[in-house]
């Protein structure tokens, strides 16, 4: 079964790989793989600092060489989601797992080919369901389970509201932070306006590092 997605340049096909099991090969047609990439280092470009450009002025060209590989990991967390998605929908099939995504083969300027995997539910007819008895149980909420569930729905609830006071970061406090990575000598692209939880943790130094900060204080971390 194959279909050209209505509005967008991508074809797919279903088998069915076992009872309830379902396997979806997709392509994307090239024409869409590369706005993508240009979406993506557009986005680079405006947050990205290069030696000797400001902030967002790197030209694009430069921005394209830096990041090829950072580029390409974005383009594909963007498009596989979108095209399964839009896939499923098209056939009409309703997916009741995560999809197990493979066969994964991407290039600029090619197609995107993927696979997904999935499980669907299982077609059947109920027959002979008139008459059944079922038996009632009765449920017992104690003061505990009230006092859980209240305190579940008042966080649910919750609103962050900035400070009326400035004062130094402490434990349990929300931050927004624009974030610069750098890994393997490599530097990321920043990413602005990251909303992070001050909690100790075991595994890294943020708390300790981030705890006392002062508004527009720059930290730096190790992860």
């Amino acid at each position: 079964m194959d279909l050209l997605l209505r509005d967008k340049p991508m074809k797919a096909s279903v088998k069915k790989v076992k009872e309830c099991k379902f396997k979806l090969s997709v392509e994307v047609e090239p024409a869409l793989v590369e706005s993508r990439f240009q979406k993506v280092f557009r986005d680079f470009q405006k947050s990205v600092r290069l030696p000797g450009f400001r902030e967002g002025k790197a030209p694009l060209d430069l921005v394209e060489k830096k990041f090829p590989g950072e580029a390409h990991e974005e383009v594909l967390k963007s498009l596989i989601p979108e095209a399964y998605h839009w896939s499923l929908s098209n056939q009409k099939i309703a997916a009741v797992s995560l999809p197990k995504i493979s066969e994964i083969q991407m290039e600029r300027g090619k197609k995107l080919t993927f696979a997904a995997e999935f499980e669907k539910a299982p077609e059947f007819s109920l027959r002979h369901y008139k008459g059944i008895k079922i038996k009632k149980v009765p449920v017992v909420v104690d003061a505990n389970d009230v006092e859980h569930g209240l305190l579940s729905l008042q966080e649910s609830k919750a609103e962050l509201k900035p400070l009326s006071e400035t004062r130094p970061v402490q434990k349990g406090d929300f931050i927004l932070s624009d974030v610069e990575a750098w890994q393997d000598g490599q530097y990321a692209p920043a990413r602005k306006g990251v909303l992070l939880y001050v909690e100790p943790t075991p595994h890294d130094d943020f708390f300790d590092k981030v705890a006392g900060a002062h508004l527009d204080e720059v930290r730096e971390i190790s992860m």
